[in-house]
Parts: C-alpha cells; sequence; structure tokens
C-alpha cells in the first residue's frame, strides 16, 4: 500500500515560485511513491516535446528509457492527445493485470490554462502490478491538484505590513487601561491586521492562564467546550515560556501532546501559533544580578504573564510568510499587556480608576445632575439617622390556653380502650383512657408468687421451731427476721406495682377538653413507650394567651427593652385565620433557658397576655400567630439593616478578630 495524502502536493503547489520548482517537487512525490528510476516533466506547447526537469533516483547511475526515440515521441505526442494517464510496458503495449518482468512506463498529462505538460516515471521492473497500479490512481487523482498551479501567482510571499497600518494597530492596543479592554482590542485588531480566522489573548490570574478575549466574540463563554481545552493547550504551553507553532516539523513535547490533540478535534483549526508574553520586553538590559540568576536556571525575562494565540482555520500556513507579521504584531501587543498588568498590580485600582473617572460628574454639563443625585442622597443618610421607628421584633408562635395538662405514659404497653374523644368535655379525675401492660402483669404475678412462697418458708420454720426446741434461740431469731424483711420487701414491691396499675387508667388531672384531635387512630390498639404523650387536656373556658418562639440571636434585644422600660413590653399579632385584623399583647414571660423547634434551631419561649374578646370565636388550640415584639424606638436606618450589620460583626469581623 502507498500513501494516498496528497498534503505534500499541496505544500509544494503553494510554496513552488516557478514551473521548474513545481515539477521538481512533484517528481520526487510520485517517484518516491512509486520506486522510480527517473522521473521527468515535459513541455508539450511545441514540437518536439522538451524537458522541464527531471530527478533520479540514483544520482550516480545513468537512467535510460528503455524506448527508441521515435517510439518515445509517438507515446508521448499519444498520452498527450488522450489526455489520460497511461501505465504502459517498455514495449509500448499497455500493462494489464498479467503480470511482467521488464520495467513499465508511467505517463500523465496535466493541462493547466492554455499548456500542456507531461510527467513520465520509468518504474523498476521488480515493482509489483498491484503496486503499479495503486501509482496509477494516486497519479490520476494528484494531477487534479497539478492542474491548479499558476506560475503567475507567487504564493506564500511573507505578509508585508505597512508603517501606518502598524502605527494605527500600535495606537488601537494602547488606547485602554483596562486589562480586559486592553485584551479584547489586542484580538479584534490583531484578526484584521493579519487576516487570519481567530485570535485569542490569555492572561495570568493567579496561578493559571484564564482566557480573557476572543476575536469577534463580545465575551468569552467559560462553559464551551472549546474554551476549556484552549485555556488547556494554553496554560501548558505559556509555562514552558516558548512560543509553539502548529503544525511543526519538531516533536511536540509529551506534556503538550494530549492537549493540543484534544484542542485540535473541539476546533477547526489548522495551523496556529501560541506566543508567550514576559513581565519584561526582550530588549531590556538585564541587571548583572539577574544575569547571575539566569545562569541558575531563572527566566531572564521574568514571569510569563499571557499568551496570544494566532489560528487559521482554512487551509495550513507557512510559518516563513506569517512569522514576521505576528511577531511585529505581538511585540506591540506585549507592549500593551505589560502595561495593563502593571496597572492592574496597583493597589487599590478599581478604587482610583473610579475617582479618576468622577470628574465627568462634575461637568457643567453633568452638574445639576450631580447636585441633586448628592443632595438626594445626604437626604436619605441623614432621615436615616435622625427619623425614628418602631423598633419591631418579627417571630412566629401558636395560640394556646393557659392551662392545659399533658398526660403521658408511665409503662411501655398498649391503649386497652379509649373513653372519650376529641373536643369531649371532662371533669378531673375523669377516665380517659385505659392501658394494659403485659410486663407490669408479669412482674406483679413474680412478686405474688415470691410472697407466696416466703411466706410458706415462714410458717414450716415456726412449726419446726415448735417440735426442735434443742436449735439456738439466737439464730432461730436471725433467720426468721431475714425471712420477715424480705417479706416487707416484696409486699412494697407489690404495693408500687399495684400503684402503677392503677395508673394505667389515665385520668382528667383538670376541667377542661380533649384537645388531641384523632385519639383512635393514634391510639387504639398500638403499643406505646413509656413516657410517650398520649393527649392533651385544656381548659379552654379560661384565660388564653400566645406562645411565642423567637430566634435566639434577637433575644438580646428584647431584654435589653425589657430592662428599659417600666411597663409590659406590647405584642402587635395577626392569627393566622384572621389576618385581616391586627391585635395587641403584653409580655408576661421569657424563658431562661432555649429549645430547640422543629427546625432544629435554638429559639426562646415568651409567653404573651392577650385580651379574650378580641379572639372571641377564634380560640382554636395551636392556631398560628405572626407577631411583632415592640422594643422600642430606633432610627429608620438600624431598623431596616440591624440584622445585615449583627451579621457581618459575628459571621465576618468576629472571625477576623
Amino acid at each position: 500500500m502507498i500513501d494516498t495524502n496528497h498534503d505534500d502536493i499541496q505544500k509544494i503547489a503553494n510554496a513552488s515560485t516557478s514551473v521548474p520548482e513545481f515539477y521538481s517537487g512533484f517528481l520526487q512525490a510520485i517517484s518516491t511513491r512509486s520506486n522510480a528510476e527517473i522521473g521527468v516533466a515535459w513541455n508539450c506547447s511545441d514540437s518536439p516535446y522538451s524537458p522541464i526537469c527531471q530527478v533520479a533516483k540514483n544520482a550516480d547511475t545513468v537512467a535510460r528509457i528503455p524506448l527508441s526515440k521515435e517510439n518515445h515521441g509517438a507515446l508521448l505526442r499519444s498520452v498527450a492527445a488522450d489526455g489520460r494517464p497511461r501505465l504502459v510496458r517498455a514495449n509500448g503495449n499497455e500493462v494489464t493485470n498479467a503480470t511482467t518482468a521488464v520495467p513499465s512506463i508511467l505517463l500523465g498529462p496535466i493541462r493547466r490554462a492554455e499548456s500542456t505538460e507531461l510527467v513520465e516515471f520509468i518504474l523498476p521492473s521488480d515493482n509489483s502490478n498491484e503496486l503499479n497500479q495503486e501509482v496509477l490512481k494516486f497519479l490520476d487523482s494528484s494531477i487534479k491538484l497539478a492542474e491548479t498551479f499558476d506560475e503567475n501567482v507567487t504564493p506564500n510571499q511573507p505578509l508585508e505590513l505597512s508603517a501606518e497600518s502598524i502605527d494605527e494597530f500600535a495606537i488601537n492596543v494602547n488606547s485602554s487601561m483596562d486589562y480586559k479592554k486592553t485584551a479584547s482590542m489586542i484580538a479584534n485588531e490583531m484578526r484584521r491586521v493579519l487576516d487570519c480566522d481567530r485570535v485569542s489573548v490569555s492572561l495570568r490570574q493567579g496561578g493559571r492562564f484564564r482566557l480573557f478575549s476572543v476575536s469577534g466574540q463580545p465575551s468569552v463563554n467559560r462553559r464551551s467546550n472549546l474554551v476549556t481545552s484552549m485555556e488547556h493547550l494554553v496554560g501548558r504551553v505559556l509555562k514552558t515560556g516558548k512560543p509553539f507553532w502548529y503544525p511543526t516539523e519538531e516533536a511536540v513535547p509529551p506534556q503538550i501532546e494530549k492537549w493540543m490533540n484534544d484542542y485540535l478535534v473541539a476546533s477547526s483549526a489548522r495551523s496556529m501559533a501560541i506566543i508567550p508574553v514576559f513581565e519584561k520586553p526582550e530588549s531590556q538590559e538585564d541587571s548583572p544580578f539577574e544575569v547571575e540568576h539566569s545562569r541558575r536556571g531563572r527566566r531572564r525575562h521574568g514571569l510569563v504573564i499571557g499568551g496570544i494565540v494566532v489560528e487559521q482555520c482554512g487551509e495550513e500556513w507557512v510559518r516563513s510568510s506569517i512569522e514576521p507579521a505576528i511577531d511585529i504584531t505581538t511585540r506591540h501587543s506585549a507592549e500593551a499587556i505589560r502595561r495593563a498588568d502593571q496597572i492592574r498590580s496597583i493597589p487599590l485600582y478599581p478604587v482610583w480608576r473610579t475617582i479618576g473617572q468622577s470628574h465627568l460628574l462634575f461637568s457643567a454639563r453633568n452638574l445639576p445632575k450631580t447636585a441633586l443625585a448628592l443632595l438626594g442622597v445626604t437626604l436619605l443618610t441623614l432621615a436615616a439617622i435622625f427619623i425614628p421607628a418602631n423598633f419591631d421584633l418579627h417571630c412566629l408562635g401558636e395560640l394556646v390556653p393557659a392551662e392545659r395538662r399533658s398526660l403521658y405514659a408511665d409503662v411501655n404497653g398498649s391503649v386497652e380502650e379509649i373513653y372519650v374523644q376529641h373536643g369531649d368535655n371532662v371533669t378531673a379525675g375523669e377516665p380517659l383512657l385505659q392501658m394494659q401492660s403485659q410486663d407490669l402483669e408479669l412482674q406483679l404475678e413474680e412478686v405474688k408468687t415470691q410472697i407466696a412462697t416466703l411466706e410458706e418458708k415462714l410458717v414450716g420454720t415456726r412449726t419446726a421451731r415448735i417440735h426442735q426446741r434443742d436449735q439456738p434461740e439466737q439464730r432461730e431469731q436471725e433467720f426468721l427476721g431475714a425471712m420477715m424483711r424480705q417479706l416487707e420487701g416484696l409486699n412494697t414491691i407489690q404495693e408500687k406495682l399495684l400503684a402503677r396499675k392503677a395508673r394505667l387508667q389515665i385520668a382528667s388531672p383538670i376541667d377542661g377538653q380533649v384537645v388531641t384531635w384523632g385519639l383512635n387512630e393514634r391510639l387504639e390498639g398500638r403499643p406505646v413507650s413509656q413516657s410517650n404523650l398520649l393527649l392533651q387536656v385544656a381548659n379552654v373556658d379560661g384565660q388564653w394567651q400566645l406562645e411565642l418562639e423567637l430566634p435566639d440571636r434577637k433575644v438580646g434585644h428584647l431584654l435589653r427593652a425589657q430592662k428599659e422600660s417600666d411597663e409590659p413590653l406590647e405584642v402587635v399579632f395577626q392569627l393566622a385565620m384572621d389576618p385581616e385584623n391586627s391585635l395587641t399583647g403584653q409580655v408576661k414571660k421569657i424563658a431562661g433557658a432555649t429549645s430547640l423547634n422543629g427546625q432544629h434551631q435554638q429559639n426562646v419561649r415568651i409567653v404573651v397576655d392577650i385580651d379574650e374578646a378580641d379572639i372571641e370565636g377564634l380560640k382554636k388550640v395551636g392556631a398560628g400567630v405572626a407577631a411583632k415584639l415592640r422594643c422600642g424606638k430606633r432610627s429608620i436606618g438600624y431598623v431596616w439593616l440591624y440584622e445585615p450589620i449583627e451579621f457581618i460583626k459575628s459571621e465576618v469581623l468576629f472571625r477576623l478578630w
């Protein structure tokens, strides 16, 4: 199999400046693939045909055409007139699939504009017929490229930039001190001057290089695969501190090769140059100290602060034709990048830039607007400082009766019978639930058995004492005393177990109403553990109150307000079921400890007295409440901003100092 890639022939056509130069490279490319002894290009415009150029496999050996002059001339004229490539034997017959042991002649006509040329190759006799046929097909496809060659066009002529265009470019890229605007200007101006497909600018940011500008794009899309691949490639190239050109005849470093292949897959670039920008210009003289350090491996021109990427997507460029123009534009661009980088490194540069631009606010045209704006800001600031407003602490809570009891399970067991339902009125001592406990029953039976056994032993011991009077009296008294004490202990345990059994019947501790919903669904036939909440009874005909939960971070304000006030603090609240009316109450009690709510947040419970007439018809246990605790007067600015100010003090300043 031969190499069927036409890239080398295309490069020859692009790089050649004359017909002999083109055919010299063309003949060499075909001869290499076909192992030809000799290759000749003929000018067929005049008769007899004259050779344009020739190449030989071995310069020291004279290659001869294996035909007579008359037969050879006739063969050339026949192929030129036929207009198609041909493979013939040395005797002039066209080669077939049959093998041959004599040299073969490969011919192909090339018609360019008004001229006709012909290429001829003498193939060795040891070439296989398959190889010769492949070379014939390759020559046929290569002729189409050769016919596009125009000797009147000088290809790959170095791109020349006029002095005016260079001056204009330098002025444009240095027109701004902002590094982002500078990067954008460099990308767009270099693309215009170089007439390439894409120019990108990468700048150092911290320890990595980030793409700041792409020509023709208003912004850089960080989520783009193309941008990500380019940043990976450019970052690794710039760390080497050397320019990188693609394509290149040199071996690509392994630390760059993978990322280069990934980028070429993501982009359509066929040619590319990545030029590093150093923090010092190359023409700058190094001090003796810096020269000494450079001998130890330190870069002579400081750190790499950025890089410029020039790309061509349509076709591959010849480096010698584009490099001078890239060199001069990157030198001007590097100066602009260095200047912008130095300005960016000035401490508080954004502040100084804003101050420097403030003269626009005080120009004659904008002065009235600026004065009105400053007056408005001043008035708002004074109002925020001196105008008082109610300082309220917002919190949530519920409406509940002041007198209520929660009943809990005393033992592990199950609910055997429920005597009441939600909303039933009950009196103190009235049975509410009947529980049963298998564990408690077993403990009682065990204690009863032990008591009966011990009593039998005690009777037997006393009987034996009557019949056996020879036993020491003191020893018998001690034995009987121990049994009596054990019996007393078992009786005490039995009494306690009986008391617990009596408490299996849950009775109401107060006169009130059952306020727990769905008792049957929650409790009937279900096991309960000790200390599980069973139900609640509340005196709904008595006093009602609010129970609020205030986040502990706000409790300090409430305690200070309570200390400063001689009267109970006022509370303004709204019931969730009646949000149109705002009602008032007074703080009655503040809990002395915090507790966790359902969201695992620390809160402090606050009890608020209310007027029962205000909630007539709205007495629902657990009704939601939104409340505001009135903590006096503060400036309106403090009322608006105290929460972010406290957050900064606790979460930012406190962590720093």
